[in-house]
């Protein structure tokens, strides 16, 4: 993946479940960054900004597909790219690991897979304030921020989609088109379904 700060190289980190398939970057600070075709996945509690003509924007926790982009303002972001279709299905050939191997309550049927997992810093927020509970934040809490990718085929029900997600879980749609969601850190958080195509979420 090619990025670039105007004419310096922007600093960055493959993150540990890059492979020749999805190409994944973190950057602690994305702003300069130019981005030509890839997901940008805000990693912040401040909206990004994006350098156009007509200022646009990535909110907290939210990601965005960028094309011919220009990132002004940013804190942590992650930048994901497929690169190779064929044989992108094959991730329990590349040290990823089916969901049920974790939870032993896991449909034996349902084929979820999760990739190496990669630890990017700690995050302070409201919780309640984070879900839409509060309209104001009053207790803040820290969390660690952890991103890895979900791998599911076509037609695939993951069972537990209507809970919700934790804190600090971002959504990525990376593949699939019909729906995006983040499994939380525990057991019973919120899945996805992909009822149309393959899925590969962060």
């Amino acid at each position: 993946m090619s990025v670039h700060r105007g004419t310096g190289l922007l600093q960055h980190r493959s993150l540990n479940f890059a492979d020749d398939f999805v190409a994944a970057d973190f950057f602690e600070n994305g702003a300069g960054l130019h981005v030509e075709s890839s997901i940008v996945v805000n990693l912040s509690s401040d909206r990004l900004i994006i350098d156009d003509a007509i200022k646009t924007s990535i909110a907290p926790w939210r990601s965005a597909m960028l094309s011919k982009a220009t990132i002004e303002q940013s804190g942590r972001i992650a930048v994901l790219k497929v690169c190779k279709t064929v044989d992108l299905g094959g991730v329990m050939f590349r040290g990823w690991d089916w969901l049920g191997n974790r939870i032993r309550s896991f449909p034996r049927q349902t084929p979820l897979f999760i990739s190496p997992q990669d630890t990017i810093g700690e995050v302070e927020l409201d919780p309640l304030f984070f879900t839409g509970e509060v309209a104001v934040e009053r207790q803040m809490q820290r969390f660690v921020l952890k991103l890895n990718l979900w791998w599911s085929p076509a037609e695939t029900d993951c069972f537990i989609h209507d809970k919700p997600s934790l804190p600090g879980d971002p959504h990525a749609d990376i593949r699939n088109r019909p729906h995006a969601e983040i499994p939380g850190e525990r057991p019973g958080d919120a899945l996805s379904r992909c009822p149309h195509g393959a899925g590969l979420y962060l």
